[in-house]
């Protein structure tokens, strides 16, 4: 098939410049070679032929070939080159200016893509769950679409890997297999909503190890239905154990903050009566709870912040809420937030000596 391209020199110019530009330059170039001649040939009349001298009108001889083959002249040769030229620069403009649902795939409407054998996949009766494809990624195919069955036993084999894990780690696993949804295996990131289970199994492996530690065939089993490496599992799931532990150490220390602020509570109810309308003054057990909840709200800044350096304003900010609600427990005008403080420093100097 022969056909005739005409393309306006802006355009031409514009694809040029891009990364086909040698390519294109070559064939552009090879298109404006070509040669054209008219000649006029004298017929001879009736049944006679006419015999043309193809020397007469080129400077180069005729090729001389077997009388059963086709003579194919150097014009028609170059015709053919042209033709090749302009398919191949046909092409290139298509790769510039196509769509890119062209690119994604067919388009079964156009008259120049074949579907006689189309073979859609999910029509194909070999296509289930013990089947794959013989060959992975895109290839374009001939003949029938090859499979190979997928063995049950390599399904399983992560499963028989893992089937001497501790009954109660297990038990977590199954948890959080059962809690996440089957799209998680296309997921880059582990989902965040379901870190409180990924914790339950770091803290149940880690208390049924001697030393603690998170163990390969714990990450062999969440294999089986997490597509994470184990690297990224075992540092998030140290990440979130140390976070639990370190919010549960907080709470410890809260609550023994919260007792020794009630014991103050208590003491002052009872010097407010034993003291009467007399001026206030700290008894040394109310002086030294102040030195304890002092203490103890140290504790619960230190705990906190564990892994952070010393945050000395941060612990100022916890104090300043302990004052004043110690103040709430003292009638106004009694005694105020920096007495409370003078006494702390004065108590924490005397137990140092």
């Amino acid at each position: 098939r022969r056909m005739d391209i005409s393309i306006e020199e802006d355009i031409l110019g514009d694809l040029i410049k891009t990364s086909k530009q040698r390519e294109l330059s070559s064939i552009n170039k090879r298109l404006k070679k070509r040669k054209r001649k008219l000649i006029t040939i004298d017929m001879e009349h009736g049944d006679q032929t006419t015999i043309v001298d193809y020397s007469q009108y080129t400077n180069k001889k005729p090729k001389t070939t077997p009388d059963d083959m086709e003579i194919e002249s150097e014009d028609d040769q170059e015709e053919e080159e042209d033709g090749r030229n302009k398919m191949k620069l046909i092409q290139i403009i298509e790769e510039f200016y196509v769509g890119e649902e062209m690119i994604e795939g067919y388009d079964l409407d156009d008259d120049l893509i074949d579907t006689t054998n189309i073979r859609p996949q999910e029509e194909d009766p070999e296509e289930t769950e013990n089947w794959e494809l013989k060959y992975d990624g895109f290839y374009i195919n001939q003949g029938d679409i090859e499979f190979v069955l997928v063995q049950p036993e390599k399904k399983v084999a992560a499963h028989a890997l893992v089937s001497n894990l501790n009954p109660d780690i297990e038990a977590a696993i199954e948890i959080l297999e059962r809690a996440v949804p089957p799209e998680i295996a296309t997921m880059s990131r582990y989902p965040v909503e379901f870190d409180p289970q990924l914790t339950d199994i770091a803290e149940v492996a880690t208390l049924n190890h001697p030393k603690g530690h998170l163990t390969k065939d714990i990450f062999n089993r969440l294999s089986t239905f997490l597509p994470f490496k184990e690297s990224t599992l075992k540092q998030r799931m140290k990440k979130l154990l140390a976070k639990r532990r370190t919010n549960e150490a907080v709470e410890v220390a809260k609550i023994e903050q919260m007792k020794i602020l009630n014991d103050i509570k208590s003491h002052i109810n009872h010097r407010l009566v034993e003291i009467g309308s007399e001026p206030w003054t700290w008894s040394k057990d109310l002086k030294n709870l102040l030195l304890q909840v002092y203490k103890a709200t140290k504790k619960v800044h230190d705990v906190k912040y564990a892994d952070r350096k010393k945050d000395v304003l941060g612990l100022n900010d916890d104090m300043e809420a302990v004052c004043k609600t110690i103040l709430s427990y003292i009638p106004s005008g009694f005694t105020s937030k920096e007495e409370i403080n003078s006494i702390i420093d004065t108590m924490r100097i005397k137990s140092k000596s």
